[in-house]
């Protein structure tokens, strides 16, 4: 694998059995989130699935080589405490909510965000929804 691999796969969102590329958001805090995208609908083809930088590195891939879907970089507030630099944050997490994206949300900095998971969503990885 390196980082234009692809693999097939049913789409989660267009439905259609097509090839998947390697993919890369950058958050707004310069975090690299790298996974799978449908080359139809250039959507993320599986269910909120984040490949594990170390899995990259152990497959000598290169992120910042991966074409990057969408860069969120900036220097928003944070909603809860002000700080600088903060990350865009779903209310309804795209683990829990099939439609994540169509709920509101608000920034967040990365300990406000993290303190949050931990809080309300400490088993996040472990539920899936339908």
């Amino acid at each position: 694998m390196d980082h234009n691999s692809a693999v097939t796969g049913e789409c989660r969102h267009c439905k259609k059995s097509t090839e998947w590329k390697l993919g890369r958001t950058i958050s707004i805090s310069g975090v690299n989130q790298v996974y799978w995208v449908c080359q139809i609908c250039n959507k993320r083809a599986e269910k909120a699935r984040n490949i594990p930088h170390d899995e990259l590195r152990k497959r000598n891939i290169d992120i910042d080589k991966i074409k990057t879907v969408a860069d969120y970089r900036g220097y928003e507030i944070c909603a809860r405490c002000g700080e600088i630099e903060a990350e865009y944050h779903h209310w309804a997490p795209r683990h829990l909510f099939a439609d994540a994206d169509a709920w509101p949300g608000d920034y967040l900095c990365r300990e406000c965000h993290m303190k949050w998971h931990e809080t309300v969503t400490p088993n996040m990885c472990e539920k899936k929804y339908d």
